[in-house]
């Protein structure tokens, strides 16, 4: 799996996966710490930090209690996944899809209003295909006194046939880039002594278990 650091933009191309990615960590966008915050077209990149753009899908701001998330009211289906009215600090690897509760309009940032590294999971609607989909953004937020702030968005991703997605997960390499890891590999393993008395190992590697951060206080101001 290629990491954010290494991929600018990429989709899948196989029939299996087809996540779209946004890196900005190289130059992360700047959360206002204001009422409009920023407002992002998950499918278009297009932003702004005064007026919505059209088609507008995920727009982290200051409630006026700190960091929190807005969604499109309209259609109806769209939200931040949350616990409640709060939304969810992912560390990476959970499940975002059908089977979660995602939170319309407004949703308490208070999980996120820490020091630290988070993703936000979020359903948002494509127009031109009409499609409920399941998406990411990580956020990099400040603890103390300014409740998140000052805050910035390093990235995004989605999945663009209304799958699941994992928290985190970009696409895999394809191409030329899977080529070149491939050779790669085969140059590092020419070098490499084989272990002839070590049996391959039967174990399977379990898949790793990521906890949800404490929710925060329920309810709106």
């Amino acid at each position: 799996m290629l990491s954010c650091a290494l991929l600018a933009l990429g989709r899948a191309g196989d029939a299996a996966a087809a996540v779209v990615h946004l890196d900005l960590s190289a130059a992360p966008l700047a959360i206002p710490n204001t009422l409009d915050g920023l407002y992002l077209n998950v499918v278009t990149g297009q932003t702004s930090t005064a007026s919505p753009p059209p088609g507008w899908d995920f727009n982290p701001y200051n409630r006026g209690d700190g960091l929190g998330f807005f969604a499109p009211s309209a259609p109806s289906g769209q939200g931040t996944l949350a616990s409640g009215p709060t939304a969810l600090a992912l560390l990476g690897g959970e499940t975002i899809g059908p089977s979660n509760i995602f939170q319309p309009d407004q949703a308490l940032g208070t999980n996120f209003q820490i020091t630290g590294l988070s993703y936000v999971g979020f359903r948002f609607l494509n127009e031109s295909t009409g499609l409920n989909l399941y998406g990411w953004a990580q956020i990099r937020t400040a603890g103390g006194s300014g409740l998140g702030f000052p805050a910035a968005l390093l990235g995004y991703a989605y999945e663009d046939r209304g799958a699941s997605i994992l928290a985190g997960q970009v696409p895999e390499p394809t191409g030329p880039a899977l080529l070149s890891f491939a050779a790669l590999a085969a140059l590092a393993a020419r070098g490499r002594p084989r272990d002839l008395a070590r049996p391959p190992s039967s174990e399977g590697v379990a898949a790793p278990q990521y906890p949800l951060r404490a929710e925060g206080p329920q309810g709106y101001r």
